[in-house]
């Protein structure tokens, strides 16, 4: 990661932005989601709320500012990741939905889904304890091993092959121990035109479960 040059953080230009991560976040290493909140003075009526603890995550990082300037200039994408009691993650980890007509007529490089797994991750980890409270347990930055970039391109070229033909039967996880393709929609209505003129639900590429899992 490259070294900070100015910042509206007051981040040390002397540091490496990996390094300034680390030290934001060391202190809320093992502490729970209302700690987190009561601390950085952000919080919500439902715990459960989608994006409640990227939320925390980008307070944490940006000393109570809701945006971090910084992971946007270097291309890092945040993850917020959570895993039950066993250490498994509670889902897959998801990608923006691709659309049916565009996928087809597209190549790998040029697909958003490689363009995303090409950047470097910001993992934010919150693992349930004993008692079912949700602790942030680890954040590390990540890159995708080129052997399984290689694989979630076969299952993009896979899905882009299969669209083309009936787009109601795409790559399951069963099928790549890397990723595969599911609904994200915001309900049963949220759908769009495929190339055989049906109207199908909104999906986009994951990864798996088992796959986050052994990343973590």
């Amino acid at each position: 990661l490259p070294r900070i040059q100015e910042s509206e953080l007051g981040m040390d230009m002397n540091n490496s932005f990996e390094q300034i991560t680390s030290q934001r976040f060391a202190r809320f290493i093992g502490k729970s989601v209302d700690e987190i909140s009561s601390e950085v003075g952000f919080f919500s009526e439902n715990q459960n709320q989608k994006g409640l603890k990227r939320q925390l995550a980008v307070r944490i990082l940006a000393r109570g500012q809701s945006s971090v300037r910084e992971l946007e200039m270097a291309d890092i994408e945040m993850k917020t990741i959570s895993l039950n009691q066993s250490g498994r993650p509670k889902e897959s980890m998801s990608f923006p939905v691709f659309h049916y007509l565009e996928i087809v007529n597209q190549e790998w490089e040029d697909s958003s889904f490689c363009e995303r797994l090409e950047r470097k991750f910001l993992f934010v980890v919150f693992r349930e304890d004993d008692s079912g409270t949700e602790r942030l347990r680890r954040v590390f930055y990540w890159n995708m091993p080129y052997e399984d970039r290689r694989e979630a391109q076969r299952v993009w070229e896979e899905t882009k092959r299969r669209v083309a033909i009936d787009a109601r039967f795409l790559p399951q996880s069963s099928e790549s121990p890397v990723a595969h393709v599911r609904p994200k929609a915001r309900n049963g209505r949220d759908k769009e035109l495929t190339p055989q003129g049906e109207m199908l639900v909104k999906k986009c590429f994951w990864l798996n479960q088992g796959y986050v899992r052994d990343v973590i």
